[in-house]
């Protein structure tokens, strides 16, 4: 599958539209009709539903991690709104930042566990000669896990912020060296809460030297 975006002046060719299976249209100021693809701002809306969904549900705990049951559900519906921003700044830098608002139910109308309502995403990088740096950062929020007493309603989890940042150099003669930190703010999930059955990797430091000839 594939998103397939025209450009500012003309849009999608004739050609180009007959090969896609859905047209979309996002409405904009009668004054300025096509959206600006050099700040790349993308706003989609999303509705689907899934036949035999295959989720998996707590039976108990085992230690820090769980044993689960793999359910078949029915159906289930997912809906909501995906943006996308993507700009280039001064000196080097370009950010991109994106945000997911989802809705997700089982045929009864009940939540899903484990599908944040809220995800934001950003990413803020620099180039500048041979040299490459970047920051991400992944929060999300509103999510529903199984309570860890098997067969009770699910139970609200807290909001989590993941970080990680990055630093490259190309040394020429076809070598790269890079560096990295992953779970820069030291999440654990066992101490955010008991809901969480899985664990965290640490802080991890990376460090690369790559060629390619």
């Amino acid at each position: 599958m594939a998103l397939v975006f025209g450009g500012e002046k003309s849009g999608l060719s004739n050609e180009e539209t007959i090969k896609c299976q859905m047209l979309v249209h996002i409405p904009a100021n009668p004054d300025y009709v096509s959206l600006n693809l050099a700040a790349a701002v993308q706003v989609m809306a999303f509705a689907s539903r899934v036949k035999d969904l295959i989720v998996p549900q707590l039976q108990r705990l085992v230690g820090v991690g769980g044993e689960y049951l793999f359910v078949n559900i029915d159906s289930a519906r997912f809906s909501g709104l995906e943006a996308a921003l993507a700009r280039r700044l001064p000196a080097g830098f370009a950010v991109n930042a994106s945000y997911t608002y989802l809705e997700a139910h089982d045929g009864n109308g009940a939540r899903l566990e484990k599908r944040p309502r809220h995800s934001v995403g950003l990413r803020l990088g620099w180039q500048s000669g041979p040299w490459r740096a970047g920051f991400d950062a992944q929060y999300s929020a509103a999510q529903l896990l199984a309570s860890t007493a098997p067969g009770q309603p699910l139970k609200p989890a807290p909001d989590l912020l993941r970080a990680g940042a990055n630093v490259s150099r190309e040394l020429g003669q076809g070598l790269v060296f890079s560096a990295g930190v992953d779970n820069l703010t030291r999440l654990r999930l066992a101490d955010e809460s008991p809901l969480f059955t899985g664990a965290e990797p640490p802080r991890t430091w990376r460090v690369a030297l790559r060629g390619r000839w």
